[in-house]
Parts: C-alpha cells; sequence; structure tokens
C-alpha cells in the first residue's frame, strides 16, 4: 500500500478578506507486507515494512508550529500459533522517528533550529483458550512506545480553533506504556459478548495540561503595555504539553443480540481511569462512563434503526479542568439499496441528536467555551458496480 496527500487550507478574516495563517501538509505513506511460508506447524505470519514522510508548511503571524519535516520508518512481524484449544500470538515493532525544525519565530519568541530523534522497539504477546466453540478467554501483554508529536514538541501561539495558547515541550520523551489487558469472550447462534479489562503502567504519557495562565494579544488600556502572559483570566487560557508516569485503567463491553429475525439489539459500554503515579491526581480530558443502546432492523434491501448514547458526568477532573454534565442522544437512521441490473444503488439517511440537546463531550477540546453540534442531518447516495 502506497499514499500520497497534498493537504492546504487558509484561515481567511470575515472582515477584511487577508489571509492570517496558511498551512500545508505533504504526506507520503508506504506498508509493505508479507504473508510468509510457515515455519512452524499450525503457525503463520507476516513480516512488514513501513515509511511516513510528512512535510509541515505554515505561514502567517498565527502560525501554531514552525515548519517541519517529520520521517517514520519502521519494521515490524506478528507470528501466530494454534495448538488444538490454545491460540498463542506474538509480535514486534522497531522504528526510528526523526523530526527537524528550522529556525522561525513564534509570537515574537525565537524558536531555534534543531533536530529530534528517537528509537522505539514495542513487542506484544497474547494466550487464548477456547473452552469450545461457544466461549473463549484471552490475555494481552504489551510494551508500547510512541514519539511525541510535532505539535506537542513545538506549539508556541494562540491555538484559535481551540480558543487556547499552546505550548509545546522540545524536551518531551517518548511514551512507555506497559499494559495487561484480559477478557472473555461467549457466541451462540443469537448472541455474542465482549467483556474486557486492562491496566496500563505509562511512562512518560504526554497529555495538554490547562494552566492557571493566560494570555492576552491586546494592549493594556491604562499603561498601552502588550499584557501577554497573566493570572487574571484575561485572554485565552494557556494549555502546556506535559509527561507523568501515569496508571490507565477501565473496561469495554459489548453485547449483541438478535431479538427476531432481522431485529438485533447492540448494547456497548465503556469506562476508563488515568492517574498520575506521582500525587495521583487525575489526568486530563478523560472521557466519563459511557453507554450506548442500538436497536437495528436489517432486511437484505432495506435498514433502519435507533441508537441511544449516554455519558455520565465527569467530576473526576485534572487541575485547572473544568467538570462536565451528563447527558444523553438520540439517533435515528434508515437505508435503502436499488438494484438497477449490476449496479446496486445505496441511499442512506442519518440524523443525529434527533432532539437537538445541548451538551458538552468531556473528550472534546472546545468544551470550554462552546456546546457539540445539535441536530443534524445526513444524506449520502453511493453506487457501486
Amino acid at each position: 500500500k502506497a499514499g500520497y496527500l497534498n493537504y492546504n487550507h487558509k484561515e481567511i478574516s470575515r472582515i477584511d478578506g487577508s489571509v492570517g495563517t496558511e498551512f500545508g501538509l505533504k504526506t507520503y505513506s508506504a506498508d509493505l507486507s508479507f504473508a510468509h511460508v510457515p515455519v512452524f506447524e499450525n503457525s503463520n505470519g507476516v513480516i512488514g515494512f513501513y515509511s511516513l514522510i510528512q512535510n509541515y508548511n505554515v505561514i502567517g503571524n498565527e502560525a501554531l508550529t514552525p515548519n517541519a519535516d517529520y520521517y517514520n520508518y519502521a519494521f515490524y512481524f506478528l507470528e501466530k500459533f494454534n495448538f488444538n484449544k490454545i491460540g498463542f500470538s506474538f509480535g514486534a515493532r522497531y522504528e526510528l522517528n526523526q523530526t527537524k525544525f528550522p529556525q522561525a519565530v513564534l509570537s515574537d519568541s525565537l524558536f531555534y533550529k534543531g533536530e529530534i530523534n528517537f528509537n522505539l522497539l514495542s513487542v506484544s504477546a497474547g494466550i487464548i483458550y477456547n473452552f469450545s466453540d461457544d466461549a473463549s478467554v484471552f490475555i494481552n501483554l504489551a510494551n508500547g512506545l510512541r514519539a511525541p508529536a510535532i505539535e506537542e514538541l513545538s506549539s508556541y501561539a494562540i491555538h484559535e480553533a481551540l480558543a487556547g495558547f499552546d505550548i509545546g515541550n522540545r524536551n518531551l520523551g517518548k511514551e512507555n506504556s506497559i499494559g495487561i489487558d484480559l477478557g472473555l469472550r461467549l457466541f451462540s447462534h443469537n448472541y455474542s459478548l465482549d467483556l474486557t479489562g486492562y491496566f496500563n503502567k505509562v511512562d512518560g504519557l504526554i497529555y495538554r495540561q490547562p494552566q492557571q495562565l493566560f494570555y492576552s494579544p491586546d494592549a493594556d488600556p491604562v499603561s498601552g503595555e502588550p499584557i501577554g502572559f497573566n493570572n487574571l483570566q484575561n485572554g485565552y487560557r494557556v494549555f502546556k504539553y506535559e509527561q507523568a508516569n501515569a496508571n490507565v485503567y477501565g473496561f469495554e463491553t459489548k453485547f449483541n443480540y438478535e431479538i427476531l429475525r432481522n431485529l438485533t439489539a447492540t448494547v456497548v459500554s465503556d469506562y476508563v481511569r488515568a492517574k498520575d503515579q506521582t500525587n495521583n491526581q487525575n489526568i486530563a480530558q478523560i472521557p466519563p462512563f459511557r453507554f450506548s443502546l442500538e436497536v437495528r432492523y436489517a432486511a437484505p434491501m432495506y435498514w433502519y434503526g435507533a441508537v441511544c448514547n449516554l455519558a455520565n458526568a465527569q467530576n473526576e477532573v485534572a487541575p485547572n479542568e473544568e467538570p462536565t454534565k451528563g447527558y444523553g442522544l438520540l439517533g435515528i437512521y434508515g437505508g435503502l439499496k436499488i438494484l438497477t441490473g449490476e449496479i446496486a444503488h445505496i441511499i442512506n439517511l442519518k440524523i443525529s441528536n434527533l432532539f437537538d440537546q445541548a451538551y458538552k463531550d468531556h473528550l472534546s477540546a472546545i468544551k470550554d467555551f462552546t456546546y457539540m453540534p445539535g441536530r443534524n442531518v445526513q444524506l449520502s447516495y453511493k453506487i457501486l458496480f
């Protein structure tokens, strides 16, 4: 697989039509994988090579990061073994990450030219035991590493889209997560159940932490001096990319049940917590308990259904982070397939947030100053030939 993307956008003032910032990103990617001849009996595996090159080009007074070039090269493999009721798998990925920054000026501050390199090795292994064709348990162990992104390393400007002032950190190290997850899977002719619990010990977890500071680009009306950084809640709240050793744990469930022929109900829930190991404080932007119920009727030529999404209030927040209230949303959808010769015409209609509920998603980076979208309607038409 290979890909090329050339993305560009301009942020244009509604008032005078001037371009505040122009952002460009060129991305080149390639993934070459091989399914090799079995090395052992009852085994199969894949080896592969991956590369990603990105060229950032940011022009304007509101540039959030300097121009940058990012390079990622990786080698990986995955092996699977089946021994009657027991299955075993293991894999590894080794990657080289390099980010190059030119000298730049961000928010009237000099950003020095530099180069940041990371060598990362991630490994994982898993075992599954099949009690029968209808029931199994599994356990996975993994040690995963992640290099910081360009925005996390080099941001130093007003982030207009998020109404904040972002500060990156060139001294950020790699994230190193050691985790375990275990679960239960049940299958039958009319239902399936997946239960998974997990615990991850993450050294150097990177997150966007709200600060007590604010930043204003305006001048003080009395002194005429630039206001800049202040603790008077004047201007944009400052967000800083920080690192902490954290414990991340939670669970996920999914239950699917066929009520009648073509009529199914699916229940999904998840819960996660993240705590700083040093002071036991909450990590920012962690979602609350969430639950969804979907009822769907699907015939060969048409389908329709409804989805109810519920989210609990999130009061377990990080310092300087605002809590969010719980909410419930209802959505409906329907679809139709029309055959004309060898061509299939597929029409889908979806209405989200049917009752136009005002709510804030705790995962949203803009929750401090605005709500999530209200009622919205999507109509799509697709041709298969």
